[in-house]
């Protein structure tokens, strides 16, 4: 992994249209050079209108969790951008971000990481096409209140009554979660 030590923090807006935000990502462009991959999600370019794919893509990925971005607050975000098939590449970027107290998502570092090695297929087995493009990928590591407020949604949209002990709740299936990872599954052969 290759750090660019010269990236300042930045805001993420929402729109390209944010000169600070051009201009870094400019600056990220000539650091990267033509062959690192820039993600799937034409990261720095305007998908439609001028809305910012990464903002969008955050957006996306805190709704999947059931939570607005703004919920995110005191979490940390990475986005690993996707080599796309037949694109020749040295590796991808990796955007770290975080959510500071007030709901606002900033860049805080953008590294090079090296290109994940290509499934290829044997003679005996073909593996499909989708299979074999490396997807990019999000890792969050919640703050507290944003991990509480994701599993009350989750337990919300099961059913769980609204008075009743989800602290607790969660607990348990935390406690429950752990135990399971701990404890390898046993298969019995007949």
């Amino acid at each position: 992994m290759k750090k660019m030590h010269t990236f300042l923090p930045i805001r993420l807006p929402g729109t390209v249209d944010n000169p600070d935000y051009r201009q870094a990502i400019e600056a990220v462009r000539l650091w990267a050079g033509p062959n690192v991959s820039l993600g799937d999600v034409g990261l720095f370019t305007p998908e439609r209108e001028d809305d910012l794919p990464l903002s969008q893509r955050l957006n996306d990925r805190a709704l999947d969790l059931g939570l607005c971005a703004y919920e995110l607050a005191g979490s940390t975000m990475t986005y690993t951008a996707t080599i796309s098939k037949g694109v020749a590449s040295t590796g991808s970027l990796e955007v770290s971000m975080c959510v500071d107290e007030a709901g606002e998502a900033w860049v805080t570092s953008i590294s090079v990481i090296s290109p994940v090695s290509e499934i290829t297929p044997d003679d005996e087995r073909e593996l499909p096409e989708h299979i074999q493009i490396a997807r990019s990928k999000w890792r969050f590591k919640l703050s507290r209140n944003a991990h509480d407020l994701a599993m009350a949604m989750m337990l919300h949209e099961r059913g769980v009554a609204q008075d009743m002990d989800i602290d607790r709740l969660i607990e348990l299936i935390e406690v429950g979660i752990t135990r399971a990872r701990a404890q390898p599954l046993r298969v019995s052969r007949a």
